[in-house]
C-alpha cells in the first residue's frame, strides 16, 4: 500500500503544480519591402515643321535674234593727185546725186567726171 501512497502523492503535488509548459509562438519579425510607386511621363512630342514647295513659275526667254549687220561700203574722197588738173576734174556721186566736195561720203562709190 505504500507504493499506492506515493503515486497519489505525486499526482497531488503534480495536480498543483504543472510540470509541462506549452512552448510559446513567436512569430518571426518581418518588415514588408517598401516599393515605390511608379512614375509615369508623357513622351514629348513634336510636330514636324511641314513647309509648301516653293513652285516658281518657269522663267522663258524668247530668242534674240538679230539681223545680221552688214556694213555699207564706204568710200572716202578722192585724193587729187598731181596728174589731174584742179578745176577740170570732177567726182560724182551716184547715191547721193552730187559732187565733192559737198558730200564727202559716197556708197556707191565715187565716178570721176572731166568738166568741160
Amino acid at each position: 500500500m505504500l507504493g499506492l501512497g506515493m503515486g497519489l502523492a505525486n499526482a497531488i503535488t503534480n495536480a498543483t503544480t504543472p510540470t509541462y509548459t506549452a512552448p510559446t509562438y513567436v512569430a518571426p519579425s518581418y518588415v514588408a519591402p517598401t516599393y515605390a510607386a511608379p512614375t509615369y511621363t508623357l513622351p514629348t512630342y513634336t510636330a514636324p515643321v511641314v513647309t509648301a514647295p516653293v513652285v516658281t513659275a518657269p522663267v522663258v526667254t524668247a530668242p534674240v535674234v538679230t539681223a545680221p549687220v552688214v556694213a555699207a561700203p564706204v568710200v572716202t574722197a578722192p585724193v587729187v593727185t598731181s596728174a589731174a588738173i584742179p578745176g577740170k576734174t570732177m567726182y560724182w556721186c551716184q547715191a547721193s546725186k552730187n559732187f565733192y566736195p559737198y558730200v564727202t561720203e559716197c556708197t556707191s562709190g565715187w565716178e570721176a567726171r572731166v568738166m568741160p
